[in-house]
């Protein structure tokens, strides 16, 4: 045995001998003595069991791998290594694993013992059934193995792989399920394969108030690279600077329309755009821009300019599209293609008959498959379904199959 090994056999044999009685030092120390078969414990034994009853406060009865991992970083276990003769274990007395914290109403399953009770089986049956020698893999005999492998083909190509558990293993993962795992608490995020819980569930709290911008081709949301004679915040700013300089430098040889002209120009060298005749004659501005505030704009008889046209005017002056809220943001529901598929299925089997559009399925399940789909688009949205169900009540199934 390599010494690795054999020092990780000692620290197990004093992780059972700590686990076998009360935790209390006294009690403790003697029994390591007795596990490494000294008559008198030596000193480096009481600072080991020391530093392990300081760190744990309870026995970890349900963690021995854990505590003989911890014995080996001791500073008693140095100690005994740098000693003459290594300590070694010559008397080991295993004791049962138990549950310490139960945090649910589940079955207690302590040890392999209380699993094997628990499944109906035997030692070498939980053994076989854990796959303890892989044979799920390397075993020919299809009677080694728990489960039934075939592929399926997948539409968009290649193959899917599938494992379908043989009705023992089937049994005793329900058995698990049953007893130990379905009375754990769920957190309130699962909602796959839980009771009451679906995708819908899931979806429903982000599809509630849940709103989203639309920016038309010339919303003010737009990104722009934001360079000179491009829209955005930095070739605003730019262009607002340009423009108030060449309209100060202007002066009364240029007035408003000099200021107007050099914004302009500093964007994307245009002319801008006159107010609408209909607002001008009714004195009322035009929509008001920052390069208006250089330029004179609130003097009398002067009215701001629009934005300029062109690429350049894009993104500038416009007030955005107000939020809306999308309809298909409302509620969960199946994507479009799969509901107009659906609804017109559900037409033509009203209209032209169920037998006209079975194809390549089988007739004798058609109306299951047709009325499954229903009620899984019904459990997804519930508006939907109310009127899928209108639809497929309109079917006549008395027809004869084809």
């Amino acid at each position: 045995m390599t010494p690795g090994r054999q020092a990780a056999a000692t620290a197990s044999g004093i992780a059972t001998a700590l686990l076998a009685g009360p935790w209390r030092r006294r009690e403790a120390v003697r029994r390591v003595a007795v596990a490494l078969g000294y008559a008198r414990a030596p000193r480096w034994v009481g600072a080991l069991v020391a530093e392990v009853l300081l760190t744990y406060r309870d026995a970890p009865a349900d963690r021995p791998r854990e505590l003989a991992a911890f014995v080996r970083t001791t500073g008693g276990w140095a100690r005994g290594e740098a000693a003459g003769v290594p300590p070694r274990v010559v008397l080991r007395q295993p004791v049962p694993t138990r549950a310490v914290r139960v945090r649910a109403p589940a079955a207690d399953v302590p040890d392999l013992a209380a699993l094997a009770r628990l499944l109906d089986l035997d030692q070498g049956e939980l053994a076989w059934f854990a796959d303890v020698r892989s044979w799920e893999r390397t075993a020919d005999d299809e009677a080694l193995r728990h489960y039934r492998w075939r592929t399926v083909p997948r539409p968009a190509g290649g193959v899917r792989l599938l494992a379908a558990p043989k009705p023992r293993l089937r049994e005793a993962q329900r058995r698990v399920l049953r007893h130990v795992l379905a009375p754990v608490p769920v957190h309130p995020a699962a909602h796959g394969c839980v009771p009451g819980r679906s995708g819908r569930t899931a979806a429903l709290p982000h599809a509630r108030g849940r709103r989203r911008a639309r920016h038309g081709p010339r919303g003010v949301l737009r990104r722009r690279t934001g360079r000179p004679g491009v829209g955005g915040a930095a070739g605003r700013r730019r262009a607002d600077r340009a423009g108030g300089a060449r309209a100060d430098r202007a002066g009364d040889h240029g007035g408003a329309r000099g200021g107007v002209a050099a914004g302009a120009g500093a964007r994307g060298r245009r002319r801008p755009r006159p107010a609408p005749p209909a607002r001008a004659a009714a004195g009322r501005p035009a929509p008001a821009t920052r390069r208006a505030d250089v330029a004179g704009a609130g003097q009398p008889g002067v009215h701001a300019a629009g934005p300029p046209a062109g690429r350049a005017g894009r993104g500038l002056g416009r007030r955005p599209h107000p939020l809306r809220r999308r309809p298909d943001l409302q509620r969960p529901t199946l994507p479009r293609p799969e509901r107009d598929a659906l609804r017109a299925l559900l037409h033509n089997c009203a209209v032209h008959g169920w037998a006209s559009q079975v194809r390549d399925r089988d007739p004798a399940t058609f109306r299951d498959h047709v009325l499954g789909r229903v009620a899984r688009a019904a459990s997804v949205d519930p508006v939907l379904g109310a009127r899928l169900r209108v639809l497929a009540a309109r079917i006549d199934w008395a027809q004869p199959p084809p």
